[in-house]
C-alpha cells in the first residue's frame, strides 16, 4: 500500500529576503511567500490531504495553514521538522558571517560532514536524526495515507538525500528547495520513489 508524502518549505520571508541566517528564529512571510503559499494550496486542490505536519517555526505553520485553509484538517505543530539550529548565527546577515566565521561557514556550505557550529548550533548529524526519527515514525503510522510536510532547507534535503541514497557531503546538491517548493514522495515496501 502506498503512502504520499508532499513535501513543501515555507514562503518566502523578509530574512530570506534580507539573507539574514534564521534557523530556530523566525521572521514574517513576505507578500511574495503568502502568494507562494496559497499557490502551494492549490497545487494540492486535488490531493485528498489525511494528515498535515508543519515545524513549529510561525514561517513554516502560517505556510501550512494558508495552503489548507479550505480543509478540515489541523495542521500538527512537529519539533522534529524545525530548521537546523545556528546558535548565535541566528538573525544575521550571512555577508557577516562569512566574513567573521569564513572557515565554520565554509564548512557548512562545502563539508556537511565535518560541520560543527562555532556558536552553540547543531551539527547536520543532529537534525538528520531528528528528521528520520520523525520520518520513521509517520510512515509507519501513516500507511496508504497522503501526508503533507511543511519545513525549512535543511531537514528537507536531509530526507532527500536520504531518498536518494546520497551521502551527506552532497547535501547541497540540486534539486534545491525554494521557498514555496513543493516534493511528492511515494513510499512503498521496497523503499521510497520521489515522484516529482
Amino acid at each position: 500500500m502506498a503512502t504520499h508524502f508532499y513535501l513543501a518549505r515555507h514562503g518566502q520571508t523578509e530574512w530570506n529576503v534580507e539573507e539574514r541566517m534564521q534557523g530556530h528564529k523566525d521572521s514574517p512571510l513576505t507578500s511574495l511567500g503568502v502568494e507562494q503559499a496559497q499557490r502551494l494550496g492549490a497545487g494540492l486542490a486535488d490531493v485528498p490531504l489525511d494528515a498535515v505536519f508543519a515545524s513549529p517555526s510561525l514561517r513554516a505553520f502560517r505556510t501550512a495553514t494558508i495552503a489548507c485553509r479550505d480543509r478540515r484538517l489541523p495542521v500538527v505543530r512537529e519539533p522534529a521538522l524545525q530548521e537546523i539550529s545556528h546558535g548565535a548565527w541566528e538573525g544575521r546577515l550571512i555577508g557577516d558571517i562569512l566574513s567573521e566565521f569564513p572557515e565554520a561557514y565554509q564548512a557548512y556550505r562545502c563539508d556537511p560532514e565535518a560541520y560543527r557550529s562555532p556558536v552553540g548550533g547543531e551539527s547536520f548529524h543532529d537534525v538528520h536524526r531528528r528528521v528520520l526519527m520523525f520520518w520513521r515514525r509517520v510512515a509507519l503510522a501513516e500507511p496508504g495515507q497522503h501526508v503533507l510536510i511543511v519545513s525549512h532547507t535543511v531537514p528537507l534535503k536531509l530526507l532527500l538525500s536520504e531518498f536518494d541514497g546520497r551521502p551527506l557531503n552532497d547535501l547541497w546538491d540540486p534539486p534545491t528547495v525554494d521557498p514555496g517548493s513543493l516534493v511528492h514522495a511515494v513510499v512503498r515496501e521496497g523503499g521510497v520513489a520521489i515522484v516529482r
